[in-house]
Protein backbone atom coordinates (compact mmCIF):
# COMPACT_ATOMS: atom_id res chain seq x y z
CA UNK A 1 0.00 0.00 0.00
CA UNK A 2 1.06 3.61 -1.20
CA UNK A 3 1.30 5.94 1.82
CA UNK A 4 -0.45 9.52 1.41
CA UNK A 5 3.04 11.21 1.24
CA UNK A 6 4.17 8.49 -2.01
CA UNK A 7 0.51 9.24 -3.84
CA UNK A 8 1.32 13.09 -3.29
CA UNK A 9 4.66 12.60 -4.86
CA UNK A 10 3.71 10.58 -7.82
CA UNK A 11 0.49 12.98 -8.25
CA UNK A 12 3.04 16.12 -8.30
CA UNK A 13 5.39 14.29 -10.26
CA UNK A 14 2.81 13.38 -13.01
CA UNK A 15 1.26 17.04 -13.03
CA UNK A 16 4.96 18.22 -13.50
CA UNK A 17 5.22 16.00 -16.86
CA UNK A 18 1.78 16.83 -18.24
CA UNK A 19 2.61 21.02 -17.82
CA UNK A 20 6.39 20.55 -19.20
CA UNK A 21 5.24 18.59 -22.25
CA UNK A 22 2.18 20.72 -22.87
CA UNK A 23 2.99 22.35 -26.15
CA UNK A 24 5.88 21.15 -27.56
CA UNK A 25 4.45 20.05 -30.49
CA UNK A 26 2.71 22.00 -32.60
CA UNK A 27 -0.53 20.44 -33.35
CA UNK A 28 -1.63 22.96 -35.97
CA UNK A 29 1.07 21.88 -38.41
CA UNK A 30 -0.16 21.37 -42.03
CA UNK A 31 2.84 20.41 -44.10
CA UNK A 32 2.74 21.57 -47.54
CA UNK A 33 -0.58 22.74 -47.74
CA UNK A 34 -0.88 24.50 -50.80
CA UNK A 35 1.58 22.01 -52.70
CA UNK A 36 -0.51 20.35 -55.41
CA UNK A 37 1.63 17.30 -55.06
CA UNK A 38 -0.25 16.67 -52.10
CA UNK A 39 -3.55 17.44 -53.10
CA UNK A 40 -5.51 14.84 -51.41
CA UNK A 41 -6.85 16.13 -47.98
CA UNK A 42 -7.60 12.99 -46.57
CA UNK A 43 -4.41 11.49 -47.28
CA UNK A 44 -2.93 15.11 -46.00
CA UNK A 45 -4.66 14.67 -42.87
CA UNK A 46 -3.35 11.39 -42.13
CA UNK A 47 0.32 12.11 -42.98
CA UNK A 48 -0.06 15.65 -40.40
CA UNK A 49 -1.53 13.15 -38.11
CA UNK A 50 1.68 11.06 -38.13
CA UNK A 51 4.25 14.02 -38.72
CA UNK A 52 3.10 15.49 -35.18
CA UNK A 53 3.35 11.92 -34.04
CA UNK A 54 6.88 12.28 -35.18
CA UNK A 55 6.60 15.96 -32.92
CA UNK A 56 5.98 14.64 -30.12
CA UNK A 57 8.52 12.38 -29.78
CA UNK A 58 10.69 15.41 -29.93
CA UNK A 59 11.80 14.77 -33.61
CA UNK A 60 13.37 17.85 -36.11
CA UNK A 61 11.91 19.24 -38.35
CA UNK A 62 13.29 17.25 -41.09
CA UNK A 63 12.49 13.63 -40.04
CA UNK A 64 8.90 15.28 -39.43
CA UNK A 65 8.77 16.01 -43.22
CA UNK A 66 10.31 12.84 -43.97
CA UNK A 67 7.65 11.24 -41.77
CA UNK A 68 4.76 13.31 -43.68
CA UNK A 69 6.24 12.58 -47.03
CA UNK A 70 6.28 9.02 -46.39
CA UNK A 71 2.49 8.48 -44.75
CA UNK A 72 1.38 10.85 -47.60
CA UNK A 73 2.78 8.17 -50.28
CA UNK A 74 1.59 5.33 -48.19
CA UNK A 75 -1.76 6.41 -48.38
CA UNK A 76 -1.74 7.03 -51.75
CA UNK A 77 -0.72 3.42 -53.11
CA UNK A 78 -3.32 2.03 -50.25
CA UNK A 79 -5.98 3.78 -51.79
CA UNK A 80 -5.14 2.96 -55.28
CA UNK A 81 -4.88 -0.68 -54.50
CA UNK A 82 -8.09 -0.84 -52.30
Amino acid sequence: MLCPSDVSARVALVALLAFATAGCANTETDFYPQDSQFADAGCRAVANDRAIDAAMIVADADVQQQVFRRSYANCIDWRRTH
